[in-house]
């Protein structure tokens, strides 16, 4: 499951966030995952759990959010969304597309803990 690298990954960004803040913790993590970026939400979500585990992060939430695919027809100009794991145009069927959403993993905001206050990032 290369999930649980990812989640290690991802928590090593965010303790180097929370030490340039000098925060006392880190109370909510909000991710964007892509439906084209390879990566399983539900396995990443199992991979948290494990990898956060009896460390400063135990508590913190770590929510998910899954971003559609969607494409550019450089064929009939259209954008939509495609139904199924291949990206192409739904209108015309095309594979000459262009992804422009969907293949996200990325940290959207880290809500940093300061001494009983909360901040974002």
């Amino acid at each position: 499951m290369h999930e649980l690298s990812i989640a290690q990954s991802i928590i090593e960004r965010v303790e180097a966030i929370r030490a340039e803040h000098e925060a006392s913790g880190i109370a909510s993590v909000q991710l964007q995952v892509g439906t084209l970026s390879g990566v399983d939400p539900y396995a990443l979500e199992l991979a948290f759990s494990v990898a956060v585990e009896r460390t400063l992060y135990a508590d913190t939430r770590w929510d998910i959010e899954s971003v559609v695919a969607r494409v550019k027809c450089r064929t009939c100009g259209r954008t939509t969304a495609p139904d199924g794991p291949f990206p192409i145009c739904m209108n015309c069927d095309s594979t000459d597309i262009a992804i422009v959403t969907g293949r996200e993993l990325m940290i959207d905001t880290i809500e940093v803990k300061q001494d009983e206050e909360k901040n974002h990032v």
